[in-house]
């Protein structure tokens, strides 16, 4: 079998841009991202998805995906305003419709595969965090900063008092 190169196969194609209407405003969305950008996107996205407890937010998830879509995709400039309030950026957002008009103007391959992603990570990260070694890197890194010297333990237990902090631990661990 010949072997042919790959350079020749490939072109310097470029995929169009599409323009979008939104109260006489033309609205630029992109109809292809790089992998690059969809990589940071998503970073985004799956990171600001759990909140300070480390549990996975839909609601949160929705918002962000949204936030980022907008960022990413189209020419819509979000300000650090609009970011710091970023549940009335997202009520707008739907209210006005955008998030329909990019969903309709982005080609669905392209949704469902940011969508698939960020969900395949998001199950990947539960599924670690509900895992035994999850629980003991939780256990670990709740109590890292705290003071295990095994004689103070072994005092402590003699202290009904303190017998809270191993109730504490045991808990953690389930």
């Amino acid at each position: 079998m010949a072997k042919i190169s790959f350079n020749s196969l490939i072109s310097t194609k470029t995929v169009e841009d599409r323009v979008i209407s939104l109260n006489d405003k033309e609205i630029i969305v992109k109809q292809y991202l790089p992998v690059k950008s969809k990589a940071e996107l998503l970073d985004t996205v799956i990171q600001a998805s759990f909140d300070s407890e480390g549990l996975w937010s839909p609601l949160r998830y929705r918002i962000y995906l949204l936030i980022e879509k907008v960022r990413w995709y189209t020419n819509i400039n979000i300000t650090d305003t609009m970011l710091k309030n970023l549940e009335t950026t997202y009520d707008l957002f739907i209210i006005n419709g955008i998030d329909r008009l990019i969903d309709s103007a982005v080609p669905v391959e392209e949704l469902k595969m940011l969508d698939n992603m960020a969900r395949e990570a998001i199950d990947a990260i539960n599924n670690y965090s509900n895992s035994f070694a999850g629980q003991i890197k939780s256990v670990a890194t709740d109590y890292k900063n705290t003071d295990f010297d095994l004689e103070k333990l072994m005092a402590s237990l003699q202290d009904p008092q303190q017998v809270g902090f191993v109730k504490e631990v045991m808990e953690k661990m389930g």
